[in-house]
């Protein structure tokens, strides 16, 4: 590894003959392979690593200054990429691939392409790709107003779909008769009606669980979840000082992206 850069995390599977890395797409991190890996190991030797900044996987400095290209996260991922190997990519995965295979030719024997085009925003010679001042205006507004900003990221592929989830006390053994799940379906939809969404693209539910953290971790493996977004109580609620436990547990153990954003205070006069 060039320049002092970190090496990469890695995850280690299989005994087979022939070696198999496997490249997340953007947001994810190597474990969003787990249940595929569970079945390919029994026929290749399987690195899964965690792109630049994602997972385990530290953000370089060098991709702070120089800023994130596919020649750079190549070459950052190369070094973990042994000689013959093939490679499977996911989206961005595949377009690291692709990389790969055009800046070592000779070193990579083999591309799988998962959901993957040659470029994600728009340039020239490509028009089919989101522009880049939309992603932009994305990050910027996510922390600030969160609504709309989800309402605006929906509104572009047909395939997105909005999960509302709220976790609430309980489980198996739950000696409390009464069921408090009806009130929180009507929070849920009262938040989601200003979005004005089609009711296939929507869905609202109420999790019983003691460990709200586990709860939210199994619903997004089991719906394969791509992007988690967390709200924050406002400073003043000390009673809800518990959610950075469960933010924190999250954020450090999804499979996905993690966003904690927070409703900004009105301020008087």
């Amino acid at each position: 590894m060039t320049g002092g850069a970190p090496a990469l995390h890695v995850e280690r599977r299989g005994q087979g003959r022939r070696t198999l890395v496997l490249l997340h797409g953007w947001a994810l991190n190597s474990r969003v392979f787990d249940t595929l890996a569970a079945t390919l190991e029994r026929d290749f030797s399987l690195l899964a690593l965690d792109l630049p900044g994602h997972g385990r996987s530290a953000e370089p400095d060098s991709l702070r200054q120089r800023g994130w290209t596919l020649p750079a996260l190549a070459a950052l991922a190369l070094p973990q990429v042994p000689h013959g190997a093939l490679l499977l990519g996911w989206s961005l995965g595949g377009q690291v691939a692709l990389q790969l295979a055009h800046d070592a030719p000779g070193h990579v024997a083999g591309l799988v392409l998962v959901s993957t085009t040659p470029r994600f925003t728009q340039g020239d010679g490509w028009s089919q790709g989101v522009a880049p001042a939309v992603l932009a205006h994305f990050a910027k507004h996510l922390g600030s107003d969160y609504r709309a900003t989800v309402q605006r990221i929906l509104s572009l592929p047909g395939e997105f779909r909005l999960i509302c989830v709220t976790v609430i006390p309980g489980g198996p053994g739950d000696a409390n008769a009464s069921d408090p799940t009806v009130e929180h379906h009507v929070r849920l939809r009262h938040w989601v009606e200003p979005l004005r969404l089609p009711a296939q693209r929507l869905s609202l539910h109420v999790i019983e669980g003691s460990d709200p953290a586990q709860a939210i971790l199994d619903f997004a493996r089991v719906n394969l979840v791509d992007l988690i977004v967390i709200g924050a109580p406002g400073p003043g609620e000390m009673k809800m000082a518990w959610w950075r436990s469960v933010a924190s547990s999250v954020t450090a153990n999804a499979a996905c992206s993690v966003h904690v954003v927070r409703v900004p205070e009105e301020r008087a006069g």
